[in-house]
C-alpha cells in the first residue's frame, strides 16, 4: 500500500473542529492524573479498523467515526473480562464522499498497532481516552512512544517525557480505502470536462488517481536528532510497572467502560448545534448560567474530554 502525504491529498483531507475543545486535551495532564481519570487501562493490539457516519450527520458535511477494535492482552485498571473492546473516535474516512476528515487531537491507527490505553468515555465522548492523544502510549520493539510516536522516557522524578528521538514516520499513519464508485463518477465528471486548464486537469486527475486505490496517510516529522543522542525510551516491562503502581494507588475507577459495535446505528447531537438554535433575543441571566455550569459539570465528570449526546 503507497503511503501519500497530506498536501497531495488537499481538499480531500479536512480537520474536524470540534465544539467544547476543553483545555485538558490541548495542555499535557500530568501522568499520574491521567492514570486516575480512567475508568479502564489496558494493553492490547489493534485487531481491525472500520469507518461509519452517524445517521444524523448534517447532508453535505462529513462526520465520520472510526471504531477501532483491540484484542485485550493484559487490563492494569478497571473491570474488563472480554476479549476485545472496541472503541469510537471523531474523524476518520467518509464512506459516502471518500473524504478524509481528521481530528488534530486524537491518534492514528493501523492493524498490528500494540498500544496501552486509558480510556474513559467510549461512545459519550469525541474521542474515549484522558487527554486524546495523551491517552495512547505505542509499544514496539520491547519500548514504550507517545501516540505522535515520540519516545517516551521516565524521570527520577517519576514524571514521563517524551521526545525527542522517534519511530519512523510510517508508524504514525492510518490507512484509508478507495473511494466510493459515486465520487469516482463525479471525479471523472469534472476531469472531462471542457472548461478545465491543464493544471487543474492535472491536479484532478492526479486526485483521481489517489482515491482510486487504497492509501496511507502518515504524520512527517522534520527536524535534526539531537546530539549527543538521547537516552533511549522506557522499556514495556519498565513502563507497565509504572502504570500498574500508579493504578493500585488511585482511587476506583469512576464508571465502568462498554465496548461499541461498528454495525449498530448511531446519532450524534453536537453540543453546538443545540446553542445555534436558540432564538436571537437576549437570554436570561440565571438560564446563561445554568448552562455553562452544567456544561462545566460534564467536562469534569468526563475528564477533560468533550461530550457527546449519544442515541443507539
Amino acid at each position: 500500500m503507497k503511503r501519500i502525504s497530506l498536501a497531495l491529498l488537499g481538499p480531500l483531507v479536512t480537520f474536524l473542529m470540534l465544539p467544547l475543545a476543553a483545555p485538558a486535551q490541548t495542555g499535557a495532564i500530568p501522568f499520574e492524573d491521567a492514570v486516575a481519570r480512567a475508568n479502564l487501562v489496558f494493553v492490547g493490539e489493534v485487531a481491525s479498523i472500520e469507518y461509519r457516519e452517524p445517521q444524523d450527520a448534517p447532508e453535505g458535511t462529513d462526520l465520520p467515526f472510526t471504531f477501532v477494535t483491540y484484542t485485550v492482552d493484559r487490563v492494569l485498571r478497571g473491570a474488563w473480562e472480554d476479549a476485545r473492546i472496541t472503541l469510537r473516535f471523531a474523524g476518520g474516512y467518509s464512506p459516502s464522499s471518500g473524504r478524509v476528515s481528521l481530528n488534530p487531537l486524537a491518534p492514528m491507527f493501523r492493524v498490528g498497532n500494540r498500544d496501552l490505553l486509558l480510556v474513559r468515555g467510549n461512545g459519550a465522548a469525541f474521542c474515549p481516552l484522558v487527554g486524546c492523544g495523551q491517552g495512547r502510549f505505542r509499544i514496539a520493539e520491547g519500548a514504550v512512544y507517545s501516540s505522535l510516536g515520540l519516545a517516551v522516557r521516565i524521570g527520577s522524578d517519576g514524571r514521563t517525557r517524551h521526545g525527542p528521538d522517534a519511530l519512523g514516520d510510517a508508524e504514525v499513519a492510518m490507512d484509508v480505502p478507495a473511494a466510493p464508485e459515486r465520487r469516482l463518477r463525479e471525479l471523472r465528471a469534472q476531469l472531462d470536462a471542457s472548461d478545465l486548464t491543464e493544471a487543474e486537469r492535472d491536479r484532478m486527475g492526479a486526485m483521481l488517481r489517489v482515491l482510486s486505490r487504497p492509501q496511507t496517510i502518515g504524520v512527517a516529522r522534520r527536524g535534526a536528532r539531537p546530539s549527543p543522542p538521547a537516552a533511549p525510551p522506557v522499556s514495556e516491562a519498565a513502563f507497565l510497572r509504572r502504570v500498574q503502581t500508579l493504578a493500585d494507588a488511585a482511587p476506583a475507577a469512576p464508571a465502568a467502560e462498554r465496548t461499541l459495535s461498528a454495525d449498530a446505528p448511531f446519532r450524534v447531537s453536537l453540543p453546538a448545534a443545540t446553542e445555534a438554535r436558540q432564538p436571537p433575543s437576549r437570554p436570561s441571566g440565571p438560564v446563561v448560567q445554568r448552562e455553562r455550569t452544567r456544561e462545566q459539570v460534564l467536562l469534569e465528570r468526563n475528564g477533560g474530554n468533550p461530550v457527546l449526546e449519544v442515541t443507539p
